[in-house]
């Protein structure tokens, strides 16, 4: 079988940050995979504008197969392409901003580059599938041809915040989706429950995130920039969003002035990570590349999970939950956002007393955590199968 994939991230942000993100992931586990042939990347129209702003102007490597005005299709590896289209359209783009990507994927010119990439790749509708898992690529997927679509919902983009302007498109793409698609993905019962009311798509099944066991289960050195710390390291590695419970955080800081509070990651809501203001025994050590991510996260002693609860959630089912717990060190959270159904393997705190006195002991008393069913590879196992079963 051969897949074409729309990922939600650009590939360039993949190439800079590494495959750290849900749709990276699967692309990684779906090119390793030994029933799958080709991999077809789409990866989202840009415009030169766009690249200067987000710094991100560089170059796709591998071999040119199709070269037309604004679209490449290139060969990454023996299994693996991806056309990159740069668009033109450089003053809609900067006037309706994030509206543009919809209108970008139904234009004329990028339709027509995708289907000769497709012929190009001999790609045959009875033997490929689609894999959307970018809600705004919707109003392409149909006119790529008959093959069968599946959509990876992942999060519920209508209750992310900061994206009112979206919601319009948002929900007539949503709308499209349950009726072209003829399987729905999603990371919580949460998502579920809200897609199944609001869309009613055909089939909607629940497909958790996983990890690449492999990756942290390896010995790592320590870091420059964690060696020297007093332990024991309490960590954090991910996104600080409006997710992230500073005033939780800052409670814990100040209360165990013994421990060492780490964080790395992209911050994505400044007024929230300035909100944890500055202590002695809080160290922010930036961003890191997913090569080396894993040697952070397998050098805590205690990975955190200091989320908020309740309405501010959009279906919560954390990938650093999964890597905490791969790379064998003790895990603590928040209850909800997902966690609660790995109850067996980490700590779940209620109140800032039981996550404060839950850190206190860095030795876990939960269960191990098992690889089954819970790699990369088995997630993209059960997409191929379900494909399998039309």
């Amino acid at each position: 079988m051969n897949i074409i994939i729309l990922p939600y991230h650009d590939w360039r942000k993949i190439l800079l940050e590494g495959a750290r993100t849900r749709d990276a992931h699967f692309i990684e586990a779906l090119r390793r995979h030994h029933k799958v042939n080709k991999v077809l990347i789409i990866n989202r129209p840009y415009t030169p504008l766009e690249l200067y702003l987000k710094k991100k102007n560089i170059p796709v490597s591998g071999d040119i197969l199709l070269h037309e005005k604004g679209g490449k299709l290139i060969k990454i590896d023996d299994k693996t392409f991806i056309t990159d289209f740069e668009s033109y359209d450089i003053i809609n783009h900067a006037r309706f901003r994030r509206k543009w990507y919809s209108k970008a994927y139904a234009a004329t010119k990028f339709v027509a580059f995708q289907r000769k990439s497709i012929e190009k790749l001999g790609l045959r509708e009875d033997d490929t599938l689609i894999l959307n898992q970018n809600i705004l690529s919707a109003p392409l997927c149909s006119k790529l041809g008959k093959m069968p679509l599946f959509f990876d919902a992942w999060d519920n983009f209508l209750l992310m915040p900061g994206l009112s302007d979206l919601r319009e498109t948002l929900t007539t793409n949503y709308q499209l989706l349950s009726k072209q698609a003829r399987q729905w993905y999603t990371n919580s019962q949460q998502n579920i429950a809200y897609f199944h009311d609001t869309f009613g798509p055909k089939n909607i099944k629940l497909l958790k995130n996983g990890v690449d066991f492999s990756l942290f289960k390896k010995n790592y050195e320590i870091p420059n920039d964690l060696e020297g710390l007093q332990r024991p390291i309490v960590g954090f590695g991910g996104k600080v969003t409006h997710l992230f419970d500073a005033d939780l955080y800052r409670h814990l800081i100040e209360r165990n002035p013994d421990k060492s509070f780490v964080l790395i990651g992209q911050i994505l809501d400044k007024a929230v990570f300035n909100s944890i203001g500055n202590h002695p025994n809080f160290y922010y050590l930036g961003d890191k590349h997913y090569n080396q991510y894993a040697s952070y996260i397998t050098n805590f002693d205690i990975g955190i999970i200091p989320y908020k609860i309740g309405k501010s959630q959009h279906g919560g089912d954390s990938i650093k939950v999964y890597e905490y717990l791969a790379a064998g060190i003790k895990v603590v959270g928040t209850n909800d956002n997902g966690i609660e159904n790995h109850g067996e393997f980490l700590y779940i705190a209620h109140t800032k007393e039981q996550f404060h006195d839950m850190i206190q002991e860095v030795k876990s008393n939960r269960e191990p955590f098992c690889v089954d069913n819970h790699s990369w590879e088995a997630k993209a196992t059960e997409i191929v199968n379900d494909f399998q079963k039309i």
